[in-house]
């Protein structure tokens, strides 16, 4: 069985609560880290400075290296990385949020993308349980975003 590790930031740990749920976890699921700030998301993860300050931390790119950072932190066959904007954010003018989410695939090098937009209006914490939901399920192949 394959081993997956995840990084996140603005889901603030939902994904790994939900994956470490549910009852044989531990036969793949390996762990991660909540990287908020940038300087952890650059420290621990690897992620690119000086395209993380221009976009804020929040692109597919960023999502990209956190999935390739915590998959050789943690030494998975995948890894999950997921930034984004959980609730609107007037200063840069985002007004519907959106995560960017990123799966690494270490054998092959292959990156997959996808962005999950708050389309439902849901509170922030809805949001984020509904992102962690999608995520697990994406994982284990019962959904294609």
């Amino acid at each position: 069985m394959e081993t997956v590790s995840i990084a996140e930031s603005t889901t603030c740990g939902h994904v790994m609560a939900k994956f470490g749920s549910i009852s044989g976890a531990s036969e793949y699921f390996r762990g991660g880290i909540n990287a908020y700030h940038i300087d952890q998301k650059i420290s621990l993860l690897g992620i690119n400075k000086k395209h993380a300050e221009l976009y804020n931390c929040i692109s597919p790119i960023v999502a990209n290296e956190m999935a390739k950072g915590i998959s050789k932190l943690f030494k998975t066959d995948v890894g999950i990385g997921i930034t984004g904007y959980i609730e609107p954010y007037p200063i840069l003018k985002i007004s519907e949020p959106f995560v960017h989410c990123a799966f690494y695939y270490k054998k092959t090098k292959v990156y997959e993308n996808f962005i999950i937009r708050n389309d439902k209006n849901l509170p922030r914490i809805e949001f984020q349980i509904y992102i962690a939901d999608l995520i697990y399920q994406k994982y284990h192949g019962t959904l294609t975003p």
